[in-house]
């Protein structure tokens, strides 16, 4: 509810939005001709969700896969290069670290099975040290988890109740 209340308010809390907007590009790189295929220009984020994993981890590795490796793109057509259909690797980066001060992280745990059926993804991931996240630039930067907020509750028909709480780094 708060993120699509900023999202909505965003032009009167210019300071709060300002604090926590960060910026992501992707790009790919063709695994035959090593073309690089860019996105034009950077994405402002006030945060970037993730699928739970659906084995116990950590945050900093789901993190680190995600900012600072890539992911494979089966069946990927270099358009621009080789213009040959193969394996593309897929990067999300932060753009630029050293304007980044927050990176505010939702992982999604509402999955609907192949029945449409509403599960709760009840996956441990601990919340643990500081990791570090190279950008763009190839400019890194150590980002520290301050919060975290957690639902308990279930899955009733298809809603989802419970109750939401925080913890706050002192």
């Amino acid at each position: 509810d708060f993120f699509v209340c900023l999202e909505e308010n965003f032009v009167y809390w210019p300071d709060v939005v300002g604090m926590i907007t960060f910026k992501t590009i992707s790009h790919t790189i063709c695994s035959i001709c090593n073309h690089k295929s860019c996105q034009p220009v950077p994405t402002e984020n006030q945060y970037i969700e993730f699928q739970c994993p659906p084995f116990q981890g950590q945050m900093s590795d789901i993190l680190r896969k995600h900012f600072n490796s890539f992911e494979i793109m089966q069946n990927w057509r270099d358009e621009d290069g080789c213009k040959r259909e193969t394996i593309g690797h897929s990067y999300t980066q932060i753009f630029d670290v050293t304007i980044t001060s927050f990176i505010i992280v939702i992982l999604k745990r509402i999955h609907r099975d192949h029945n449409g059926v509403l599960h709760i993804v009840k996956t441990k991931v601990h919340v643990d040290n500081e990791v570090v996240i190279v950008d763009s630039f190839g400019h890194s930067a150590k980002f520290k988890p301050i919060g975290v907020i957690e639902h308990r509750g279930n899955v009733v028909g298809n809603s989802v109740v419970g109750h939401y709480t925080a913890d706050i780094l002192n």
